[in-house]
């Protein structure tokens, strides 16, 4: 019937597809079509994401040890001691009267670190 229609225009565009040669592994071609460009874009993902947040958020760190005066409900801390993820120890002592010492904080990224300066 695809005849028919081709010789009396009817199916200008036709649902047939060229002739592919056949793989042998089609499934080793899938999946290597598949890594050219899946396997770059998750690449930019896991690393691009989290040093992106890095540099605009700071390195993530938690408080270990801290020292407050006054009542359990309103404490007032002293000195705040927090594990950084790439750093290490930090001691913070908020300035008087402001109550700044969370859980988790977030502090700048230093690049000394990597540069050794």
């Amino acid at each position: 019937m695809a005849f028919w229609h081709s010789l009396f225009g009817r199916a200008r565009h036709s649902s047939v597809k060229a002739h592919q040669p056949h793989s042998t592994t089609p499934i080793a071609d899938a999946k290597l079509r598949l890594l050219s460009f899946g396997g770059l874009a998750r690449f930019v993902f896991v690393l691009g994401v989290p040093l992106a947040l890095l540099l605009i958020y700071g390195q993530p760190a938690l408080r270990i040890k801290y020292h407050w005066n006054g009542n359990i409900h309103a404490p007032v801390y002293s000195q705040c001691e927090y594990l950084t993820l790439l750093d290490g120890w930090r001691d913070v002592r908020p300035q008087f009267g402001v109550n700044n010492c969370p859980l988790i904080g977030f502090f700048p990224f230093e690049f000394s670190m990597i540069t050794g300066d």
